[in-house]
């Protein structure tokens, strides 16, 4: 079971990495022009969104 503090840590965690995802989401708009970029960006966001599955696991 965890703590007051992991579970405040966790959803921290949780809410810093969502807003990382909301950034990437927006930086794939911003360079839809340029294939380098997105390519850059689409593993950024497939990282963040495998940190998130661990963690919320």
């Amino acid at each position: 079971m965890l703590t007051s503090t992991q579970t405040e840590s966790k959803t921290a965690t949780e809410a810093r990495i969502l807003a990382y995802i909301e950034k990437l989401n927006r930086e794939l708009i911003e360079y839809a022009g340029d294939f380098g970029s997105l390519v850059e960006i689409e593993a950024d966001l497939k990282g963040a969104r495998a940190r998130l599955k661990a963690i919320r696991s």
